[in-house]
């Protein structure tokens, strides 16, 4: 009896870590996602800056 009170214990904990594992990565992911977004933007706006700065430079 007190080999499967142990035994029901341990799948709480197990199935208790993989879903917070799951859930740490997805939030990671996100983070990760937003951030390479952000980068892309700031580098297509100096991008564009540079580009209006030359423009205005050479007429």
């Amino acid at each position: 009896m007190k080999f499967s009170i142990n035994k029901k214990l341990m799948v709480k904990v197990i199935v208790f870590f993989v879903i917070t594992a799951i859930i740490a990565v997805g939030y990671w992911v996100y983070v990760d996602t937003n951030k390479r977004k952000e980068q892309e933007m700031l580098r297509l706006a100096q991008e564009a800056d540079s580009s209006i700065l030359s423009v205005g430079n050479n007429p």
